[in-house]
């Protein structure tokens, strides 16, 4: 079968304007969206969301610590497992924060490695295929990088939106419990310096330091509630949303798109035996 001429010369000129079309879109990729993608301005509202989110862990942390303080100085060892249960709130807090801290930094740092190195790769790859065409799975593995790259681009807004939502129904009990924890913390911190007012208190509740340690277990209930909704807002969730990315791409994206051979983009009646 021979290809006319005047066929081959249009599809070699289709190539080579793909292929230029695909070097301007990673020029613009570097040069124009990379500094937007980039920028703080761009995402200062995910920025001041996780801002947010690390204030509320930090006052998390800071409550339990206030609270284990004052319920070791209540006489005897009965109150001695809630203090130490409530000072390890403070060691899940610091793994939360670096979490948000991490969120904090992808989401400037992940424009830069997306439309600065990712997605230029991605471009240049296809110009590989386009004039070298050694194999369908270059192309197939160039398309599925540059979803992946769009993918882990938008994973912590996706991920930051979703969290709202469920951060929403939670906030206000969250402050509550952290205020909560701190007052009572406080109260018995201050009356503590003073032995003889410290003595009429405990003496003065009923049920004795028996129920105020009851009451710290109540605060340790609630402040670990607070916290397990941060741990899902801020560490599984992302996880769970670039998860799902991943899974959409590796179902939807075929493994392999075959490229039309030159045959293929010539009319049949222009075919000649």
């Amino acid at each position: 079968m021979i290809i006319p001429e005047k066929a081959m010369e249009e599809y070699l000129k289709n190539k080579w304007i793909q292929a230029a079309a695909c070097l301007l879109a990673a020029l613009i990729s570097i040069l124009l969206i990379a500094p937007i993608a980039e920028s703080a301005k761009t995402h200062q509202g995910t920025l001041d969301y996780l801002d947010g989110k690390r204030n509320t862990v930090m006052e998390i942390s800071a409550a339990a610590i206030a609270a284990s303080t004052a319920i070791s100085l209540i006489p005897g060892d009965g109150g001695s497992q809630v203090a130490a249960k409530l000072a390890d709130l403070s060691s899940y807090s610091m793994i939360v924060l670096c979490a948000v801290f991490l969120e904090k930094y992808l989401t400037t740092v992940t424009g830069a490695v997306v439309f600065r190195i990712l997605i230029p790769i991605v471009c240049l790859m296809l110009i590989g295929y386009l004039l070298i065409k050694k194999s369908d799975r270059m192309r197939s593995f160039a398309l599925r990088l540059g979803v992946f790259s769009l993918a882990l681009y938008f994973a912590v807004p996706l991920s930051v939106t979703l969290s709202k939502t469920i951060e929403s129904t939670y906030q206000t009990s969250i402050i509550e419990n952290v205020e909560n924890a701190k007052e009572e913390a406080e109260e018995i911190t201050g009356k503590a310096e003073d032995q003889s007012i410290f003595s009429q208190f405990i003496a003065s509740v009923t049920g004795g330091a028996q129920e105020i340690i009851k009451k710290f277990e109540n605060m340790l209930n609630n402040l670990i509630e607070s916290l397990a909704v941060v741990i899902v807002t801020s560490c599984l969730i992302p996880v769970f949303v670039l998860m799902v990315m991943m899974w959409l791409i590796k179902n939807i994206l075929p493994a392999g798109v075959p490229y039309p051979s030159p045959e293929r983009l010539i009319p049949l009646h222009e075919h000649k035996a």
